[in-house]
């Protein structure tokens, strides 16, 4: 995911792993130092994309999000963690065993890392820049060819709706 801040009217993009809940919330990792959690300490307004990349136009797919960002709660950080940890495995093996001075140092770095927590805005962006908003869109055009499949609602989402996976090819 790509991390768009501000402080100062000076832009700063930082790529960062993520992970989103069942709700959608998006979650990320950093340290307190880092220039873009510097950024978000005096300005937690943020925009987002996540997109895989592609030489074909065609296939280009991927979401644009404005938000809020604010370190996820103490309480979270084991449930937020877990989903962390699911999604990157290669993690837990580093936490368990690290196998020398780097891997023990980035293990550190991570322990003492926080979790931040995007709250999106009330909108969506897809890639070609049309805003999507909530019941806009009928169901036949949720997976136009050649875009992303997205269903926007308000926030924060209820368990109940489904987010469809942005890099899923659309159905036919």
């Amino acid at each position: 995911m790509s991390l768009a801040t501000c402080d100062d009217n000076i832009p700063w993009a930082a790529s960062v792993f993520f992970v989103a809940d069942d709700a959608f919330n998006l979650y990320f990792l950093s340290g307190e130092s880092s220039r873009h959690s510097q950024n978000i300490a005096t300005n937690p307004s943020v925009a987002v994309t996540i997109n895989k990349d592609h030489s074909d136009w065609f296939s280009i797919s991927g979401l644009q999000i404005e938000g809020c960002v604010s370190i996820s709660p103490a309480q979270e950080r084991e449930r937020v963690l877990a989903l962390y940890l699911s999604k990157f495995p290669n993690l837990s093996r580093l936490r368990d065993n690290p196998s020398n001075e780097q891997e023990k140092l980035i293990v550190d770095r991570l322990l003492a890392s926080q979790f931040y927590q995007i709250a999106p805005r009330h909108q969506v962006y897809d890639v070609i820049n049309e805003t999507i908003e909530a019941n806009e869109i009928p169901p036949e055009k949720w997976y136009p060819k050649g875009h992303m499949p997205v269903l926007v609602r308000e926030w924060p989402l209820s368990k109940d709706i489904e987010i469809p996976n942005p890099f899923a090819a659309p159905p036919e």
